[in-house]
């Protein structure tokens, strides 16, 4: 009877103790990808700004030099090429230069025609085709704080590469190749972050050691929150007495270094 009294005791024992509730953090968080507005569109009339909109966003196509070493390359080479046979003329030098230059880039290029008292022309001057608009009654239109500037047809040399969806602006050749340079460049964004930012472990820090007290629980979750920045790849360690050898974890979600693909991703979009 005593025997079975004892068990009885035991367990109810067993019954009331406590609990250990699960905890989860989360290390960093969610980056946005580049929004680089560079999908073609059907061009419209803007009747409050009284200009034709444009295809492709202009400043996008500015900054995608300088986003991708390829693409900014190809670019420079083939500007320098054009360059190399220049022997003089209406433009200067550094004027071609930035002529060439709006022209690889956008698509066209528009030279003012700066003209005398007696309407003769003096002087040709590049004007910048990042600012550039068309309106319906042939004036170019250079967006400026206040009032834009406008200069009637007569006054502008106006060279573009041809868009047959449309014919009011021009369309730079490597239209087929931008995704591939962002994702060339998206591809080296993601891994300087991820070597920059410790704490983007991809991954499950797992425990169930039922002999992990809460103090040594709390210190863990504490150094892995505060391993983001300088001494990110520090080692860790925990001592706990008569544990489970397979009570800690890490459970990778995704391998950085073998599933991502980075060097076919880089090859391949270049």
């Amino acid at each position: 009877m005593a025997k079975k009294k004892s068990r009885k005791n035991l367990s109810i024992s067993a019954s009331h103790t406590p609990k250990k509730n699960m905890s989860i953090i989360t290390l960093g968080k969610p980056e946005p990808i580049l929004t680089t507005h560079t999908d073609y569109q059907n061009i419209w009339y803007d009747n409050e700004h009284d200009h034709y909109s444009l295809p492709i966003d202009r400043t996008a196509l500015a900054q995608l030099v300088n986003l991708n070493a390829q693409h900014g390359g190809v670019i420079y080479a083939r500007q320098n090429m054009i360059l190399s046979d220049f022997l003089g003329g209406g433009l200067s030098h550094e004027q071609l230069k930035a002529s060439v230059m709006s022209y690889l880039i956008f698509g066209d290029t528009a030279i003012l025609k700066v003209r005398d008292y007696w309407g003769n022309v003096i002087q040709l001057f590049v004007l910048p085709s990042l600012y550039l608009r068309c309106r319906k009654d042939g004036d170019f239109v250079i967006l400026i704080e206040g009032e834009p500037l406008v200069y009637p047809p007569e006054d502008i040399i106006f060279i573009k590469q041809y868009d047959p969806q449309q014919q009011v602006y021009g369309i730079p050749d490597y239209i087929g190749g931008i995704h591939a340079a962002l994702l060339n460049s998206e591809a080296t964004i993601f891994r300087r972050r991820y070597y920059h930012n410790g704490a983007h472990t991809g991954g499950v820090f797992y425990c169930n050691d039922p002999s992990l007290t809460d103090e040594v629980e709390a210190q863990i979750i504490k150094n892995l929150e505060n391993s983001k920045g300088i001494g990110n790849f520090s080692t860790m360690f925990v001592h706990i007495p008569k544990g489970d050898p397979e009570g800690i974890k890490f459970m990778p979600i995704g391998d950085i270094s073998a599933k991502d693909e980075f060097n076919n991703v880089k090859n391949i979009s270049a």
